[in-house]
């Protein structure tokens, strides 16, 4: 599955500095992270870049913790935001935001839900 992630209300950086806390995390080591355009309408306002990954549905759930650790250790409040949209669905595309107003477990349950191939 292809899933894109991009940093809500991005002004400093942010994502350069995930991109970095991917590459450098070994539970990432199975996929793959590239730098992309993001997959929107071109009528949509939206980020300018995103992150790409292909991931399955067993990295789905990696990948939302370490998004998750990612948004604890940066930001520390509840305004940090990743939104997920997976884009390779023949319905369209699904969206999920990452935040830190739940548990490490709750957000991969939500990922993998909104996300997953069921």
């Amino acid at each position: 599955m292809r899933i894109e992630a991009e940093w809500i209300d991005d002004v400093d950086g942010g994502l350069a500095e995930l991109e970095a806390f991917l590459r450098q995390d070994p539970r990432m080591d199975d996929v793959p992270v590239e730098r992309g355009r993001p997959s929107v309408p071109s009528t949509s306002l939206g980020a300018v870049e995103v992150l790409e990954f292909i991931a399955t549905n067993v990295s789905l759930g990696v990948l939302a913790n370490v998004l998750y650790d990612f948004l604890r250790r940066r930001r520390g409040g509840p305004q940090a935001r990743l939104r997920l949209t997976r884009t390779d669905l023949p319905d369209g595309t699904r969206h999920v935001e990452i935040d830190l107003s739940g548990s490490p477990e709750a957000v991969e349950q939500i990922v993998r839900k909104e996300l997953g191939d069921g």
